[in-house]
C-alpha cells in the first residue's frame, strides 16, 4: 500500500481558464463558487489562505486547463508562485495540451505535480462528453510526463453514454499507466451545464445510486491494490455546490461510503454469507468484529485477486446494500 503523504496544498481555483471548449458535464463556477477576473481572484485567494496559515508545502492551480493557456498567462502564474515564495507548483490540465517544449517549461518553473483530467479512457465516452481527445492522447501524454513529474489522474464514473465495460476498460488502462495518485468523481448533473439539458429532456438518465457506488468502489479498490493512492473521492462539500446540483447521486461522505462498500465486498467474497442473512447491520457488525479486515492494510490485495468482471458482482451486491441503508436513513430523518 502507498504511504500517506501529508502535503499542505494551497488551492487556487481558475474556473474554465484555458479550457478550449466546454465539456458536457462541466460548470466549474458552480463547483468553486468563483466567477471573477482571474488575476485579481488568484491574488485574493492566496492572501485569504495565508491569513489562515502562513506555511504551505505547495501552491496548486485547479479548475482550468493550465497548459492550454497562452505563454503570457502561464508566466503570470509562475511569477505569482515566486512572489509568494512557493518552490512547488501543482497544476491541473487536459491531456491534449502538451509538447516537449511545454514539459521543459514546467520543469524550469518548479511544477512538481501534474493532474490530468482523464475522466474516461473510452474514446466513445470522451467523444460524447465533448472532451475532444481520445485514448491515444491520454497514453502519449502520460508517457511524456512520466519520470518528470508526480502524476495524478482525475477520473469520473457515471458519465453520459458510459457502460460497465467502459469502467472495466478504465481500470485496466489506469493500472497500465500507473499514475502516482488519482481522484475519482461520480458524475453529478450541475445546473447550467450542457449535461443538465440532456438530463431535463430525458436523454441522460443518471446511474442508480447503487451502480454509482459500485463503479466508484471497484475503481477505488483496484487502484489501492496496485499502490495508486486515491487522494479524493467526490466533489468537496460546499453550500454553493449543494445549491447547484440538478440531478445524479451526491453525498458529502461519498469517500467513507466507498471505503465501507469496498470492505463489504471483501466480506461477501470471502465469508460466504447466506443470501437471507445479508444486511447492512450484519455486515457492519462483521467489519468491526473482524479487526483484521478493518485494520490490516493488506486485506485489499486479496479482494482484487482474479478477474475484474468476476469481482464486480461483490461490489454490486455490497453497493446495493449500502444504497438501501442510505435511503432508509434519508426516510427517517
Amino acid at each position: 500500500m502507498p504511504k500517506t503523504e501529508k502535503i499542505k496544498i494551497l488551492p487556487v481555483f481558475i474556473p474554465f481558464l484555458g479550457c478550449p471548449n466546454r465539456c458536457l458535464f462541466c460548470n466549474q463556477n458552480a463547483i468553486t463558487g468563483i466567477d471573477k477576473n482571474y488575476e485579481e481572484t488568484v491574488i485574493s485567494q492566496i492572501e485569504d489562505y495565508l491569513k489562515i496559515n502562513e506555511k504551505w508545502d505547495e501552491i496548486a492551480f485547479f479548475g482550468g486547463s493550465f497548459t492550454c493557456l497562452n505563454r503570457d498567462s502561464r508566466e503570470f502564474f509562475y511569477d505569482t508562485a515566486r512572489r509568494y515564495k512557493f518552490n512547488n507548483i501543482r497544476i491541473s490540465t487536459r491531456p491534449e495540451c502538451f509538447s516537449e517544449e511545454v514539459v521543459e517549461e514546467l520543469l524550469q518553473n518548479n511544477v512538481k505535480t501534474v493532474e490530468i483530467g482523464v475522466q474516461s479512457t473510452s474514446s466513445k465516452v470522451l467523444k460524447f462528453n465533448l472532451r475532444n481527445y481520445d485514448k491515444k492522447v491520454i497514453f502519449s501524454t502520460i508517457a511524456l510526463l512520466k519520470g518528470n513529474f508526480k502524476i495524478c489522474t482525475q477520473l469520473m464514473t457515471g458519465m453520459y453514454k458510459e457502460d460497465l465495460q467502459d469502467i472495466f476498460e478504465m481500470i485496466t488502462d489506469i493500472l497500465y499507466l500507473s499514475p502516482d495518485y488519482a481522484r475519482i468523481y461520480p458524475t453529478v448533473v450541475l445546473k447550467n451545464s450542457p449535461l443538465e439539458d440532456l438530463y431535463l429532456n430525458g436523454s441522460f438518465i443518471p446511474d442508480p445510486t447503487a451502480i454509482i457506488i459500485a463503479k466508484t468502489s471497484i475503481i477505488y479498490s483496484y487502484l489501492l491494490c496496485n499502490d495508486i493512492r486515491v487522494i479524493r473521492v467526490g466533489l468537496p462539500e460546499s453550500i454553493n455546490l449543494n445549491r447547484e446540483i440538478s440531478g445524479g447521486f451526491y453525498h458529502p461522505a461519498i469517500g467513507d461510503i466507498v471505503k465501507t462498500t469496498t470492505k463489504m465486498a471483501y466480506i461477501l467474497k470471502f465469508n460466504k454469507i447466506p443470501e437471507d442473512m445479508i444486511s447492512f447491520k450484519g455486515l457492519i457488525n462483521k467489519l468491526y468484529s473482524n479487526l483484521k479486515i478493518v485494520s490490516d492494510k493488506y486485506w485489499i490485495k486479496n479482494l482484487c485477486g482474479g478477474d475484474v468482471e468476476d469481482n464486480w458482482r461483490f461490489f454490486e451486491r455490497a453497493a446495493d446494500i449500502v444504497s438501501k441503508e442510505l435511503q432508509h436513513q434519508a426516510n427517517h430523518r
